[in-house]
């Protein structure tokens, strides 16, 4: 079980900067799960919606989905949620440490059933561009369509996507 009295100072955006960047230097799959409440405050200041955009940001140009697990009854949903999807994971409420298994059990499944497709593309300039996957194995379809943009021919970022079955 988790205890203690937290103080309601947790530089959470410092922490998974740190956490991603530990990651980020592991070879094979990456992920960082996160249990917080949530509130970016470092004793000081809480943390700003650019600080949060670039936290988002560093996961995705490091390759690192960042899972999110709010934990108690006071969560800030909206940014768990928000670094989760845009950096490639998932976000998860748990309002009492009992519910903490069975989500670890749901991340791992998901970890344990991810496959990685890369592809180069020709495209050149700037300006938004959808890419498309759709994938059958095994009698399974799934799909997922995200919006993505490229600096340079052949240089193509990486996105994060989800294949729900259809």
């Amino acid at each position: 079980a988790i205890s203690g009295d937290p103080d309601g100072q947790t530089a959470l955006y410092d922490a998974i900067y740190q956490a991603v960047t530990d990651t980020s230097a592991q070879k094979g799959q990456r992920a960082v799960i996160v249990i917080t409440d949530g509130r970016d405050f470092d004793g000081k200041k809480f943390g700003t919606e650019e600080e949060l955009e670039a936290v988002i940001q560093y996961a995705v140009s490091n390759n690192v989905p960042v899972y999110t697990i709010g934990l108690g009854l006071l969560i800030n949903e909206k940014a768990l949620d928000k670094i989760a999807k845009q950096s490639g994971g998932e976000y998860r409420y748990a309002p009492q440490s009992s519910d903490l298994e069975a989500i670890y059990r749901a991340i791992a499944e998901v970890l344990l059933n991810q496959y990685t497709v890369s592809y180069t593309t020709k495209l050149i300039g700037s300006g938004s561009h959808m890419l498309d996957v759709r994938v059958k194995s095994a009698g399974v379809i799934g799909s997922d369509c995200r919006e993505f943009g490229v600096n340079r021919a052949g240089a193509m970022p990486w996105i994060p996507l989800l294949l729900l079955e259809e």
